[in-house]
């Protein structure tokens, strides 16, 4: 089911990692920041609005997974590892159980995934678009500063772009850094 907000996200979240974005550096900040105030919109117990942190549960879970392959094998600990997979584990069945797992994994793993901790972005402000809490994605931007912003941009939008466009199937076989997939 679409509604205005997540079409609005899609396209918004398009616009930052599409071609005609602008540099690479500017396009992750500015899907972090994106990322970050749309989550700051969850509100509520109605079926709306949890309809609407499942989608934004998605984008950070295939985030996880996009950005966790970018860490070639010396830069990934088991706990990026456990990170990853149960991200990967969340994206097959999409419960409040396996979004509590990628939390706690994530948080084991700080400041790699979207758990507790604050992992402020400085170019961001700081806060605001904060990278913190249980929903941040100031952590994409860590990986960012450590394998380039264009590896990240194009890992994003590799994983992203088609899903969100409806070109993807949104819970089948999502890209897996540790069965094969590209840790380049």
């Amino acid at each position: 089911m679409h509604n205005r907000r997540h079409d609005e996200l899609r396209l918004a979240l398009t616009r930052c990692l599409g071609d005609e974005a602008g540099s690479a550096q500017q396009s992750v900040l500015d899907f972090v920041r994106t990322v970050d105030l749309a989550y700051d919109q969850v509100g509520g117990d109605d079926p709306q609005e949890r309809q609407w942190e499942a989608f934004l549960r998605s984008i950070l879970a295939r985030a996880t997974v996009a950005t966790g392959a970018m860490l070639g094998a010396d830069r990934r600990a088991a706990t990026i590892d456990r990170t990853v997979t149960a991200a990967e584990e969340y994206l097959r069945s999409e419960t409040d159980e396996r979004w509590d797992e990628v939390l706690q994994a994530a948080t084991d793993s700080f400041p790699f995934g979207p758990g507790d901790g604050c992992l402020a972005v400085p170019e961001l402000g700081g806060h605001g678009a904060r990278g913190s809490g249980d929903h941040g994605s100031g952590f994409i931007w860590f990986v960012a500063e450590m394998v380039g912003p264009e590896r990240i941009r194009d890992a994003l939008a590799t994983a992203l772009i088609p899903w969100l466009s409806g070109a993807q199937p949104g819970r089948d076989n999502p890209p897996s850094p540790l069965s094969g997939g590209s840790t380049a």
